[in-house]
Order: structure tokens, then sequence, then C-alpha cells
């Protein structure tokens, strides 16, 4: 029962669980499947184990070769800001600060969401974004496990009120949005429909 509730809640999407917590258990886990097919007569074990084995190839050829199970690639979109930011350019980065920081080497300023616990509604994100990018004609926006601050996606509307995307390049894991300014005055009348978040 409780290794069902925790897939459960990983199924949810709920982050308080991840498949690498069930690790500890593995060895018993394949005792009992061991067991189980054992038990089962003649020809429904030899496909039981075809089934199993069919599963794990396939399992293990998705985390080699589907993006969707691959790290979030913080590195290379570091890599990719550097070759392409200018000096001066506000980085902003909610939650993957510290791995960011640790791979950039660019001239663009870095600022962190430390103090931020829960980005609620978009004037909050309004707000943030401001005391960020100041006047900047040009900003960044680095998205990968955002939604441990800004589930809603407030972060890429408020952006996109101070100008126009000319960025919006995409990592396993990880999201880069570069807004350039239209003028130096922002606008407040962009709609949610008009940016897509991820």
């Amino acid at each position: 029962v409780p290794v069902l509730v925790l897939t459960a809640l990983r199924l949810a999407d709920i982050k308080t669980f991840t498949p690498r917590y069930l690790a500890t258990l593995l060895p018993l886990l394949l005792c009992m499947a061991a067991l189980g097919v054992a038990r089962l007569p003649g020809r429904t074990a030899a496909v039981a184990g075809l089934v199993w084995i069919a599963l794990t190839v396939w399992s293990t050829g998705n985390y080699h070769l589907s993006d969707r199970y691959a790290r979030d690639d913080v590195r290379e979109a570091a890599v990719w800001i550097a070759d392409h930011g200018e000096p001066g350019d506000p980085v902003l980065v909610p939650v993957v600060t510290d791995v960011f920081s640790l791979y950039y080497e660019g001239a663009a300023e870095v600022k962190d969401f430390w103090q931020c616990s829960h980005i609620a509604d978009l004037e909050t994100a309004r707000r943030l974004v401001e005391e960020r990018v100041g006047e900047a004609p040009r900003a960044w926006l680095v998205l990968s496990r955002s939604a441990a601050i800004d589930p809603s996606n407030y972060l890429p509307l408020a952006l996109a009120e101070l100008g126009r995307f000319d960025t919006d390049r995409s990592f396993p894991g990880v999201r880069l949005l570069r807004v350039v300014r239209d003028d130096p005055t922002p606008c407040r009348d962009t709609s949610a429909a008009e940016v897509k978040t991820p």
C-alpha cells in the first residue's frame, strides 16, 4: 500500500515524491516479483518474464533517449546565455540560481529570487520583475523547476509586459526567454493569451 500511495502522489505530480525514494525497496520488490513469477504455471511464467524484460528495455530506452526523462540542462542554458547575452542584461533565475551561477561565465548580472516564497498573483510577479530588471533594455528569464515558486507562470506574463520576446529557447528541463523593451515605459495590457507559458 505505501508504494501505491507514493506512486499515486508522483502521478499526480506532487513533488514530495520522486522514484529514487523507492531504491531502497528495489531488492525486496524484485524478490517478491521473482517469487510470484516462479509460482506461475508453465507458459504464463515465460510470458510474464518477457513482459518484464520488455518493460525494462522500454524504461531504459526512455531514460537514455527521451528529453522528458533527461536532467535539467542548466549548464547548457548558462553557456548559451553567456554566448548570446550582452553586458548588463539582467538574468532572472527564480529557482536554480546556484546551479546556474556555477556554470555561468557571461557578463550579464544574475538576479536571484531567494527572498520570494511563492508568486500568488500577477501583481507580485510584476513587482519582482521590475525590481530585478530596472531600466535595462533587455532581460532574460531562466525557467527550470519554476513551479516551485511560480506555479501559475506569472513571471513570463510580467516579463512580456516590458516588451517583446525575441528569444524563446528550450533545453531539457529549461526554458530561456529574453525580452527586449519596446519603449522605456512598461505597458500593463498584456493578456495571458499572448504569452505561451511553459
